[in-house]
């Protein structure tokens, strides 16, 4: 299985890699942008190399991808057992996450100091703390959104803390009917774009 996955990547050695992660590593045709605002949405690192969730496990097939690549982005579409590979991935700065139902903390984004977009949708957070850390660098000229898609948040209090130093570009909050209204929460979040 390495030897094939080397192959797909050789000719994308030299350049950071945008990674789609699909049941059976096949391209997809359309990619769902969760970004109201337009320059938003044209700055997502579209995927270039996708991978299925049995390559996701392979150790061997992730120490060559950590060890040869730049991985800048990820787009999750089908649902992993385990998400930790993440954080290998410090120089991420595009994460989405679609069918993640079973997760309660974020630590995969724990070396993710410098990330501008992420999307995640169906999780049951306790909090947010791995996604807004202290040390996590603050550029005032790269601009960071966060979008909720039916996702229930506990505790705000980094994500409230990280927005008094640098507001966020845009704040999407869309819940199921069936939810709490996680938007009363979110008040105190200093945001550009609110929806």
């Amino acid at each position: 299985m390495l030897k094939a996955f080397m192959k797909r990547l050789e000719e994308k050695r030299r350049d950071p890699i945008s990674s789609g992660i699909t049941k059976e590593g096949k391209s997809r045709l359309t990619i769902p942008i969760p970004w109201e605002q337009t320059a938003h949405a044209m700055n997502m690192l579209m995927p270039n190399v996708y991978l299925s969730r049995e390559e996701v496990s392979d150790p061997e097939i992730m120490k060559y991808l950590i060890s040869h690549t730049k991985v800048r982005s990820c787009y999750i579409f089908k649902f992993l057992e385990n998400y930790e590979f993440l954080s290998n991935f410090a120089e991420m700065e595009d994460l989405e996450i679609y069918r993640g139902n079973h997760i309660t903390l974020l630590s995969f984004m724990r070396n993710m100091k410098s990330w501008m977009m992420f999307h995640i949708e169906n999780a049951r957070l306790k909090n947010l703390t791995e996604a807004f850390l202290e040390d996590r660098k603050i550029d005032f000229f790269l601009q960071v959104r966060l979008s909720l898609q039916a996702c229930e948040v506990g505790e705000l209090k980094e994500a409230v803390e990280f927005t008094r130093k640098k507001s966020l570009a845009e704040l999407i909050i869309c819940r199921k009917k069936s939810q709490r209204d996680e938007r009363e929460q979110w008040k105190e979040v200093r945001t550009t774009m609110y929806r």
